[in-house]
């Protein structure tokens, strides 16, 4: 595993709460999170394209990897992973200008923040729709 320099994203918030609790706030029904939907949503979708990701690096099939990048940053945006989504817009900085290995560094902060976030999310759940 490549170990990449702190960065910018390292200093961001794992998760924007605020965001979380106007999205709860918008159902009626607290057995119909908004949260729980956008989150599960989030879970399952994110890892296929994490795999891809690292794929399109690996094989360095560039364009793709950029595209797959944008993709997670807007989702994890969506759902208020505000650091998952910062690594991500910084994985699309990398690939427009710096080498391979950058890139396989941040994916690994990418993978580790996502793991982070799901556990943060799955926390705040238990919290707030008992």
């Amino acid at each position: 595993m490549l170990t990449a320099a702190k960065t910018p994203a390292n200093d961001v918030c794992l998760l924007d709460n605020q965001l979380l609790k106007t999205l709860n706030e918008l159902s009626d029904d607290p057995s119909e999170s908004m949260v729980k939907e956008l989150a599960d949503l989030f879970f399952e979708t994110t890892p296929p394209l994490l795999a891809q990701l690292a794929s399109a690096v690996r094989d360095k099939q560039f364009d793709v990897a950029l595209r797959l990048a944008h993709r997670l940053k807007g989702s994890a945006a969506n759902i208020g992973a505000l650091q998952f989504s910062a690594f991500c817009a910084e994985l699309e900085q990398k690939i427009k200008l710096t080498p391979e290995q950058m890139c396989r560094a941040t994916l690994d902060e990418i993978n580790s923040s996502f793991c982070e976030t799901q556990k943060e999310i799955t926390n705040w759940l238990s919290l707030y729709n008992k």
